[in-house]
């Protein structure tokens, strides 16, 4: 648009000069006839006289007459203040009625034809293209309209009764002193002209005879058509000699600019409208430039640019759609392409890094996308229309694209923008956003981000889509739930960036987590306001699609509904999560944005639905009750994917109701809470004042060979270096009839570590009834206390005891071992006929197990056989299988040795 503002200041100002070289002429014309009759009056004075009133003079004057009284000047010469004129060879042929001849009356419109061979106009003043309103006010964006109506009326008011042509005209204007110091002398200009009441015609050339501007119009009613094309960069030069105002980008000394304008002009009726097309547009900063301190001085354009603009009152439309209405409204043209500039941009990271951005901005441009992208090349294609009200100082532009013209895909659509401009009079150029904006975009791209280089090499792919708005020095970005953002093969590892060695490295992918598809849509408002701070209010869906976390869990999608308010510095994000349709807990992330803390926590989830997802546990475990809560805390240092991989995450745990079968061992109703800090790999038990100091484990009923109920402890556990260790203190249960209880236990066992197992009141009976005998029956209730021992790999008992804890019958009949043995010995014969019915009313045993299982009980019994009216002292070394009453606690050996298996291989 200011390009064709400057063609028709360029034109309107040449046409007036050449007005002002006519009415030079036509006035030497009427004197010269009238000095032909009068002939007593001398010409030079006659025309000076004239002349003086524009304060010029004839310096120069040789002319004769034709027959038919046409005049014809071999050499004119005319001084004026702006400019020396030099006329040879010009002819001016009279259409004069035989009356008019008799009576001497001549008029100029008798004047038929006026044909100059040369003219020749040389500067001696400024001759500035800025007019009467001055520098400041000349291109105000509000007076184009008026302005542009002003000239364009003043070419349609042109008017002339005769045909005057130029063959050929020079123009070397006069430079002002600094406007352009690589010259060192005016440039001269060529051209010719045609003008009558038909058409005019006007051609000007550089001085090797370029085309810099043409003009042919045509005369309608109400105004005028026709056809302005320029050479852009010799337009400017001619603009810049004549002191015309420019923009700093369009007459940069440190700058190339060049291309072709052609334009098809129709005015009638105060409504202009204007086809153009500028081809082999260039605009190039000099190579040389190596500190640049602007945007202008790091790109290079270049392009095609086809347009239609209406000019209607004060609303400018500029029309870019490929299928034009021409300008005499008769027939459409087809343009063969549509309408692209191509930016290019080197040193814009220095630029920037010296920019002193904020920090968020320095983080997205520089480490980011310039970086790791190839935005170095940008076509830029306007589509539709752009409508400039300057009454209400409102732009307005359909559809502007732009796309990458690199390996890296960018597609940025800027539809319905809507912007207030602001122009001081001072700096007519300089315009600014007031605080009214807004626009519509979407965005396509693919691009490499730094923050995710850690645990994936693909490109993040980005569909954005939403609104762009400006109020009260407030910046809004709203989002549509179109939105959305995808990255592919995720993976993080828990082994250290520091462990190269050949193990870490084969155990690398059993212990990595990786995602196939990270899906994340986007919708709601990102506000920039006035202090800077950045608010948000979005609404965050995640979809992860084929997870697997190392080899013990692999989800086929996994989703996250996220709430998010506040401020990068006071972030809240909330939101819940499932896993295959099943809930998992709810997240909570709140603090600063860079070292945010972390929170998920559920309560009562069904262990039976978790284990419908694919978890693979180090044992098995076929449950059918049970709830699972807990809460898992953590504190990032950063956002970088090693802070998240390594960061110390504590982790309440909470079983309620278990029941089911634990790795072939029937468990009812346990209940289990314990604290964990997971940290450089470790997991070790932490304290908790709920129940650090009380039972953690209880356990209703654990059915084995030998039952045991109501079981009750506190349990630590910790899990490095692929060992499992903890410990059991105060832990007590039911136990075939009677009670049992361990103060403290240490895992793994140890030598020089004994487990004290204290019993209390054990039913005989029941506990004989583990390695039943024909014919033995042992009623009464002992309590003692067995220290087992361990080397490693069995369990053994040393210096054990038991003692009777009431008065208790041993019967030994029917059995056919005993029967053998009364048959062979006498002494046998009365020994075992004393234990027929013995009432013992003393019981002791030193108790021992050897590796092989069998507990050996040095037994001292007394009591009385009432059948045979006598006491009775026995002195027992008895053998006896324990592996059944130790079943259930052995349990634990084969559970350890099953979790450190199944943890190794994961």
């Amino acid at each position: 648009m200011k390009s064709l503002f400057y063609l028709f200041v360029d034109s309107e100002r040449l046409l007036r000069l050449f007005k002002f070289t006519l009415l030079m002429l036509l006035l030497l014309a009427v004197t010269l006839v009238g000095a032909f009759f009068a002939r007593a009056i001398l010409v030079q004075q006659t025309v000076n006289h004239y002349l003086a009133q524009y304060h010029s003079n004839v310096s120069c004057l040789a002319f004769n007459f034709t027959r038919e009284l046409n005049v014809v000047i071999e050499k004119l010469c005319i001084e004026s203040p702006y400019a020396d004129l030099t006329i040879e060879h010009a002819t001016f042929d009279w259409n004069l009625s035989s009356a008019q001849l008799f009576n001497r009356v001549i008029k100029l419109n008798n004047l038929e034809n006026i044909a100059i061979e040369s003219l020749s106009i040389t500067g001696r003043k400024a001759f500035t293209l800025n007019g009467e309103h001055g520098a400041s006010s000349s291109y105000m964006l509000n007076s184009i309209p008026q302005q542009m109506q002003e000239y364009l009326n003043i070419i349609s008011a042109y008017s002339l009764d005769s045909t005057v042509q130029v063959k050929e005209f020079t123009y070397q204007p006069f430079i002002l002193e600094g406007v352009d110091e690589s010259k060192s002398k005016s440039p001269i200009y060529h051209g010719t002209m045609l003008a009558d009441n038909q058409q005019l015609i006007l051609s000007l050339l550089s001085e090797n005879k370029a085309p810099i501007l043409a003009v042919n119009l045509v005369p309608i009613t109400s105004g005028f058509e026709g056809q302005v094309n320029a050479n852009i960069a010799s337009v400017i030069e001619l603009l810049q000699i004549h002191n015309m105002v420019l923009p700093r980008a369009v007459i940069a000394k440190e700058s190339v600019l060049v291309g072709s304008i052609a334009t098809q002009w129709h005015w009638q009726k105060n409504r202009l409208t204007v086809n153009a097309k500028i081809n082999d547009f260039l605009y190039q900063p000099l190579s040389t430039l190596t500190k640049p301190n602007s945007l202008s001085q790091l790109m290079t354009v270049k392009g095609n640019l086809y347009w239609q603009m209406n000019l209607v009152d004060e609303v400018l439309t500029l029309n870019f759609e490929q299928e034009l209405e021409s300008a005499n409204k008769m027939t459409h043209q087809t343009l063969s392409q549509p309408s692209e500039l191509v930016v290019k941009h080197q040193g814009l990271n220095e630029y920037l890094s010296s920019a002193q951005l904020p920090q968020w901005l320095d983080d997205i441009l520089l480490g980011d996308l310039l970086t790791h992208n190839d935005l170095s090349e940008l076509s830029i294609t306007p589509q539709g229309s752009m409508r400039i009200d300057f009454s209400q100082q409102k732009i307005i532009t359909e559809t502007l694209t732009l796309r990458t013209k690199t390996a890296t895909p960018f597609t940025l659509e800027l539809t319905d923008a809507e912007l207030i401009y602001q122009q001081e009079e001072s700096e007519p150029f300089n315009l600014s956003l007031s605080n009214s904006a807004q626009l519509a975009f979407s965005l396509a791209t693919q691009l490499s981000l730094a923050m995710t280089q850690s645990f994936s090499h693909e490109k993040v792919s980005i569909n954005a889509y939403g609104q762009l708005k400006q109020n009260d020095n407030e910046w809004q970005l709203l989002l549509a739930p179109e939105t959305k953002l995808q990255l592919a093969n995720l993976s993080f590892s828990s082994v250290t960036p520091t462990e190269k060695d050949k193990e870490a490295q084969a155990n690398n992918s059993a212990n990595t987590t990786k995602i196939s598809q990270l899906i994340s849509h986007w919708q709601g408002r990102v506000t920039l306001n006035n202090n800077k701070q950045v608010i948000l209010a979005l609404q965050n869906h995640n979809q992860v699609k084929q997870l697997r976390v190392a080899q013990i869990l692999q989800f086929n999608e996994a989703n996250a509904e996220l709430n998010i308010q506040g401020g990068l510095e006071n972030i809240n994000i909330n939101g819940a999560i499932h896993a295959d349709k099943v809930p998992l807990g709810q997240l909570q992330v709140s603090g600063n944005i860079e070292t945010p803390l972390i929170e998920l926590n559920a309560e009562n989830i069904m262990l039976t639905d978790l284990l419908a997802l694919k978890v693979k546990l180090p044992v098995a475990l076929n449950l059918i009750d049970g709830r699972l809560s807990y809460q898992l805390n953590t504190q990032l240092t950063s956002l970088q994917s090693s802070s998240m991989v390594y960061a110390p995450i504590t982790v309440d745990l909470s079983v309620q109701d278990m029941t089911g079968e634990l790795d072939g061992l029937w468990l009812q109703e346990l209940n289990w809470q314990q604290r964990f800090l997971v940290e450089h790999q470790k997991i070790t038990t932490q304290p908790h004042s709920a129940y650090s100091k009380k039972a953690n484990l209880s356990i209703a009923k654990i059915e084995a060979a030998t039952p045991i109920t109501n079981l009750v402890a506190n349990v630590n556990i910790d899990f490095q270096e692929d060992q499992l260790s903890g410990s059991i203190v105060n832990a007590n249960g039911n136990i075939v009839g009677g009670k049992f209880s361990i103060k403290k236990a240490l895992w793994p066992l140890q030598m020089q570590h004994s487990v004290d197992i204290q019993l209390e009141s054990i039913d005989l009976e029941t506990l004989l009834e583990l390695d039943k005998k024909q014919g033995i029956v042992v009623t009464g209730k002992v309590s003692g206390n067995l220290p087992l021992y361990t080397d490693g790999n069995k369990f053994f008992i040393e210096a054990g005891e038991l003692y009777n804890v009431d008065d208790g019958v041993i019967q030994v009949f029917n059995n056919p071992a005993v029967e053998e043995l009364k048959a062979s010995s006498l002494e046998l014969k009365l020994a075992f006929g004393a234990l027929e019915n013995l009432h013992y009313h003393y019981l002791y045993s030193a108790v021992s197990m050897g590796d092989d299982g069998y507990m050996l009980l040095d037994t001292v019994i007394k009591g009385r056989n009432p059948d045979l009216e006598n006491d009775v002292n026995l002195n027992l070394n008895l053998s006896y299988d324990l592996l059944g009453l130790l079943e259930s606690l052995t349990i634990t050996d084969s559970l350890e040795s099953n979790m450190i298996n199944g943890l190794q291989k994961n």
